[in-house]
């Protein structure tokens, strides 16, 4: 009753051509509308089709995870499918990810590049909801924009846990800043040795 469960098949055909700039196709029509102007092209027009497009991509990859592959892995498929749906929208709210993680949660998630992706996800759902869902800015007065402020202390504080803090920054990546960096400087040193 009262469409319950299925707002979002309505707001998948909303033609409203909004977009939200991070969203993985607000972003990239973004780029690509600033690239089409400075080239003396129709950027709006190119970014609105490739927004469509990314749009259309996700309801085909629906359609093929709902009529292709094995039936003992449906609720997979059902949970690749709703991470097409929220990925390639080009409207994205912070609330959107708990339509595909639990289905994930639930069929797996392999301590692997699997598990990775599900902390950027969700961290990047995270920094946007704390970043963009505060209705504080008109209450507040600053020297510099309240939103921005916003935004660097959310990447300041993701850099910390992802580079800094010794606890968190080995569940993405392995070793030590130092070793990075001296990691990074014997590449430098191959590549010039190669190149002589």
């Amino acid at each position: 009753p009262y469409n319950l469960g299925l707002g979002w098949v309505w707001a998948i055909m909303d033609p409203t051509q909004g977009y939200t700039g991070y969203s993985p196709s607000g972003f990239l029509g973004q780029q690509v509308e600033f690239l089409g102007n400075v080239l003396g092209l129709p950027g709006g027009t190119i970014a609105d089709l490739l927004r469509t497009g990314m749009k259309w991509a996700a309801i085909g990859l629906v359609l093929l995870l709902m009529f292709r592959g094995d039936y003992s892995r449906a609720v997979r498929r059902l949970a690749l499918a709703f991470a097409a749906v929220v990925m390639l929208s080009p409207i994205i709210q912070p609330w959107y990810i708990l339509w595909f993680v639990p289905f994930l949660a639930v069929t797996g998630i392999r301590n692997d590049w699997q598990i990775r992706c599900l902390y950027v996800g969700v961290t990047f759902f995270v920094v946007f909801g704390a970043q963009d869902q505060l209705s504080v800015w008109s209450f507040v007065e600053l020297t510099v924009d309240a939103s921005s402020l916003a935004f660097v202390t959310a990447i300041l504080f993701t850099f910390y846990l992802l580079v800094l803090d010794i606890h968190t920054r080995k569940l993405l990546i392995e070793g030590k800043p130092s070793d990075w960096a001296r990691r990074g400087w014997r590449w430098v040193l191959d590549q010039r040795a190669s190149a002589r």
